[in-house]
């Protein structure tokens, strides 16, 4: 059972019309119809909205037949978006510490095979 389906039965369970549904939850008539007919998802926030409003649990809704994605909240995609940066700029600044650190080595090398060769050092 997709979340839509969940949503219209426990709706209409109560008789309980889509712009009624929609004012209790926040949200305008045509976003409901939209979620019952799984055009698009609500986030967790409407989900625990829609689910206050028809007096069940956000789990209900939610069961484990559904094939619900629930959207992120936009805080928690800034959360998802931070940690993947933080590790994208912990990646980068690992591969630029072994670039310099390969630089570094090769000049020494350099270095060494002047001395070897007795020329002069222009680094």
């Amino acid at each position: 059972m997709t979340f839509g389906t969940t949503l219209r039965r426990e709706r209409t369970l109560k008789r309980m019309p889509q712009d009624e549904l929609a004012d209790l939850s926040g949200v305008s008539q045509p976003t409901i119809s939209s979620w019952e007919s799984d055009t698009t998802q609500p986030n967790v926030g409407e989900v625990k909205r829609l689910a206050k409003a028809l007096s069940i649990s956000a789990a209900t809704l939610l069961d484990e037949n559904s094939a619900m994605n629930v959207k992120q909240t936009k805080n928690e995609q800034a959360i998802v978006n931070q940690y993947n940066y933080d590790s994208e700029r912990k990646v980068w600044e690992a591969l630029d510490k072994s670039r310099q650190e390969t630089i570094a080595a090769q000049q020494d090398v350099i270095e060494a095979l002047k001395l070897a060769l007795g020329l002069q050092s222009t680094i």
